[in-house]
Protein backbone atom coordinates (compact mmCIF):
# COMPACT_ATOMS: atom_id res chain seq x y z
CA UNK A 1 0.00 0.00 0.00
CA UNK A 2 1.61 3.55 -0.85
CA UNK A 3 0.01 6.98 -2.23
CA UNK A 4 0.92 10.10 -2.70
CA UNK A 5 -1.61 11.85 -1.00
CA UNK A 6 -5.48 10.58 0.99
CA UNK A 7 -7.00 10.76 -2.63
CA UNK A 8 -4.20 8.78 -4.86
CA UNK A 9 -3.35 5.42 -3.21
CA UNK A 10 -2.46 1.87 -4.49
CA UNK A 11 -2.50 -1.36 -3.07
CA UNK A 12 -1.50 -5.03 -4.35
CA UNK A 13 -1.77 -8.58 -3.89
CA UNK A 14 -2.02 -12.13 -4.88
CA UNK A 15 -3.55 -13.09 -8.50
CA UNK A 16 -2.36 -9.55 -10.35
CA UNK A 17 -4.93 -7.90 -7.54
CA UNK A 18 -3.97 -4.05 -8.14
CA UNK A 19 -6.91 -1.38 -6.41
CA UNK A 20 -6.45 2.64 -6.76
CA UNK A 21 -8.06 4.28 -3.70
CA UNK A 22 -9.77 7.86 -5.15
CA UNK A 23 -10.63 9.49 -1.75
CA UNK A 24 -13.93 7.44 -2.08
CA UNK A 25 -13.57 4.00 -3.32
CA UNK A 26 -11.47 1.55 -4.40
CA UNK A 27 -11.32 0.54 -8.13
CA UNK A 28 -9.33 -2.14 -9.75
CA UNK A 29 -6.67 -1.53 -11.88
CA UNK A 30 -6.26 -2.74 -15.27
CA UNK A 31 -2.89 -4.35 -15.48
CA UNK A 32 -0.93 -5.69 -18.75
CA UNK A 33 -2.91 -7.92 -20.83
CA UNK A 34 -1.49 -11.61 -19.61
CA UNK A 35 -0.08 -10.66 -16.44
CA UNK A 36 -1.08 -13.27 -14.09
CA UNK A 37 1.68 -13.09 -11.04
CA UNK A 38 1.44 -12.19 -7.20
CA UNK A 39 2.60 -8.01 -6.51
CA UNK A 40 3.57 -8.02 -2.95
CA UNK A 41 5.78 -4.44 -3.05
CA UNK A 42 3.99 -0.81 -4.11
CA UNK A 43 5.54 2.81 -4.10
CA UNK A 44 4.48 5.62 -5.68
CA UNK A 45 6.57 9.01 -7.12
CA UNK A 46 5.20 12.36 -6.11
CA UNK A 47 4.15 12.52 -9.76
CA UNK A 48 1.86 9.65 -9.16
CA UNK A 49 4.29 7.45 -11.44
CA UNK A 50 4.14 3.65 -9.17
CA UNK A 51 5.95 0.46 -9.21
CA UNK A 52 4.44 -2.54 -8.13
CA UNK A 53 6.82 -5.76 -7.74
CA UNK A 54 6.54 -9.80 -7.32
CA UNK A 55 6.29 -13.05 -8.02
CA UNK A 56 8.32 -14.07 -10.85
CA UNK A 57 11.01 -11.45 -11.09
CA UNK A 58 7.97 -9.15 -12.16
CA UNK A 59 8.07 -5.71 -12.04
CA UNK A 60 5.13 -3.05 -13.47
CA UNK A 61 5.26 0.67 -13.89
CA UNK A 62 2.45 2.85 -14.07
CA UNK A 63 3.17 5.94 -16.32
CA UNK A 64 0.27 7.84 -15.27
CA UNK A 65 -1.74 6.29 -17.93
CA UNK A 66 -1.24 2.36 -17.96
CA UNK A 67 0.87 -0.23 -16.04
CA UNK A 68 3.66 -1.74 -18.30
CA UNK A 69 5.65 -4.54 -18.07
CA UNK A 70 9.16 -3.60 -17.19
CA UNK A 71 12.31 -6.00 -17.85
CA UNK A 72 14.00 -6.58 -14.55
CA UNK A 73 16.31 -9.13 -15.84
CA UNK A 74 15.60 -11.08 -12.33
CA UNK A 75 14.38 -14.42 -14.17
CA UNK A 76 11.46 -16.43 -12.53
CA UNK A 77 12.84 -17.62 -9.67
CA UNK A 78 12.95 -14.51 -8.05
CA UNK A 79 10.14 -13.26 -5.98
CA UNK A 80 10.22 -9.41 -5.50
CA UNK A 81 8.53 -8.39 -1.88
CA UNK A 82 9.24 -4.61 -1.42
CA UNK A 83 9.72 -1.59 -3.50
CA UNK A 84 10.90 1.73 -2.53
CA UNK A 85 12.40 5.24 -4.38
CA UNK A 86 13.87 8.30 -3.09
CA UNK A 87 12.39 9.82 -6.52
CA UNK A 88 10.66 8.18 -10.20
CA UNK A 89 14.71 7.54 -11.46
CA UNK A 90 15.80 6.30 -8.23
CA UNK A 91 13.87 3.41 -7.25
CA UNK A 92 14.80 -0.23 -5.48
CA UNK A 93 13.29 -3.45 -5.49
CA UNK A 94 14.21 -6.49 -3.35
CA UNK A 95 13.45 -10.34 -2.90
CA UNK A 96 14.52 -13.65 -2.31
CA UNK A 97 18.00 -15.10 -2.58
CA UNK A 98 19.08 -11.28 -1.83
CA UNK A 99 17.88 -10.07 -4.55
CA UNK A 100 18.09 -6.38 -5.37
CA UNK A 101 17.33 -4.23 -8.32
CA UNK A 102 17.84 -0.37 -8.96
CA UNK A 103 15.65 1.73 -11.31
CA UNK A 104 17.57 4.61 -12.69
CA UNK A 105 14.83 5.95 -14.72
CA UNK A 106 15.85 3.97 -17.74
CA UNK A 107 17.05 0.70 -16.59
CA UNK A 108 16.66 -1.83 -13.77
CA UNK A 109 20.38 -3.23 -13.01
CA UNK A 110 21.09 -5.98 -10.43
CA UNK A 111 22.86 -4.88 -7.11
CA UNK A 112 24.86 -7.07 -5.13
CA UNK A 113 23.48 -7.47 -1.59
CA UNK A 114 26.22 -9.80 -0.16
CA UNK A 115 23.61 -12.27 1.12
CA UNK A 116 21.28 -15.21 0.04
CA UNK A 117 18.63 -14.66 2.66
CA UNK A 118 15.22 -13.20 1.16
CA UNK A 119 14.94 -9.97 1.95
CA UNK A 120 11.63 -8.46 2.98
CA UNK A 121 11.86 -4.82 3.19
CA UNK A 122 13.14 -1.17 1.76
CA UNK A 123 13.09 2.07 3.06
CA UNK A 124 15.27 4.95 2.78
Amino acid sequence: LHGNGANNIVAVGLNATALRWNGTAWSSETLPNGFTDDLFGVWMAANGNTVAAGGRGRILRYNGTAWNAQTSGAGNGVTFSAVWGSAGNSVWAVGSGGSIRFWDGSDWSAQTSGVTTDLLAVQG
